[in-house]
């Protein structure tokens, strides 16, 4: 099984008018080799790990504007980047196996776009996804209503779906950045859309980094309960330690969405050791087709080496 990986936001411009950044920006491939080793660490006991460099957008150029022109920005160069290395990574790696679609935050708005145009250009292609995590950037009801190729997960069986949703404490009044009208999200923890909440004793735990930079698994990390009116997930984990907010930035305090991704994404739910079922047939993305241990896949390899645009990190 592979991972199609797209990193969030690494990108700082150097200067006040710059918008997208050089594919060779060196502060920005630098911070991509310690993220991609917490990330990928909850995906490589099981999957090939593929994570494109692409030229990334300024968040804060592209979150202080209405929908439509953060949609306008993001479908420019990033996602021709992001494009061009997917169509390479199919015609030069993949070899016609199953595979996850991967990101967060500018990497999930990416997967937005793959789902709704890529995929549906690509219905061979669509039919070997496994389900596209789309963390950290919302996934809405009207987004759904228009592709109805696409959708959201409901269980932990379900495959060829959706699954996302953007973290924050209770209490928080203000729009969170990251949802987008009425999102859906799913609980981490029970792997359902109930409001229903699941305390930390119900956890695996989340893996995160030590004094060291190296993963460790802390068990019983976070508790998590799906807020419908809001669209978020909200979790009771130690604000000062993992919120969003930093000094000159847009992000409330409560806001949990960047900071614990990395830990939300190694859950909640054993990600690390996922037991899939050859997808293949006519109805490949059918949720009942359940996850089969006799046909567990197990490869440990990473693909990780600065290059150039179009092609495979």
């Amino acid at each position: 099984v592979d991972v199609f990986f797209l990193l969030p936001t690494l990108y700082k411009p150097s200067t006040p008018d710059a918008v997208f950044a050089d594919i060779n920006d060196v502060k920005m491939r630098a911070k991509a080799g310690p993220y991609l080793q917490q990330v990928s660490g909850v995906f490589t006991r099981d999957c090939n790990v593929f994570a494109p460099h692409y030229r990334q957008a300024d968040a804060n150029r592209v979150l202080n504007k209405p929908l439509a022109e953060q949609e306008a920005l993001i479908k420019q160069l990033p996602l021709t980047d992001a494009v061009a290395a997917l169509d390479y990574y199919f015609e030069h790696f993949n070899n016609g196996r199953p595979f996850i679609l991967a990101g967060y935050s500018q990497g999930s708005f990416l997967i937005r776009y793959i789902l709704s145009d890529y995929m549906r250009r690509h219905p061979d292609r669509y039919a070997r996804m496994i389900a596209a995590y789309a963390i950290g950037y919302g996934i809405d009801r009207q987004y759904l209503k228009d592709n109805p190729h696409l959708r959201f997960a409901k269980t932990d069986d379900d495959l060829g779906v959706i699954i996302s949703f953007n973290t924050e404490a209770p209490g928080l009044t203000v729009p969170n950045t990251f949802t987008i009208g009425h999102s859906l999200s799913i609980n981490p923890i029970t792997w359902t859309r109930s409001a229903r909440y699941a305390p930390a004793a119900l956890s695996k735990g989340a893996l995160l980094p030590d004094s060291n930079g190296i993963n460790v698994r802390v068990p019983h990390f976070a508790d998590a309960q799906v807020d419908r009116e809001r669209g978020t997930i909200l979790t009771n984990i130690d604000i000062d330690k993992f919120s969003a907010k930093r000094p000159g930035g847009r992000f409330p305090a409560e806001c949990t969405t960047v900071t614990t991704t990395i830990c939300i994404i190694s859950i909640l739910k054993p990600m690390s050791t996922p037991e899939f079922e050859p997808i293949c047939g006519s109805r490949p993305h059918s949720s009942s087709r359940r996850l089969k241990n006799q046909n567990r896949v197990k490869l440990k390899e990473v693909y990780y080496a600065p290059n150039a645009v179009g092609t495979i990190y």
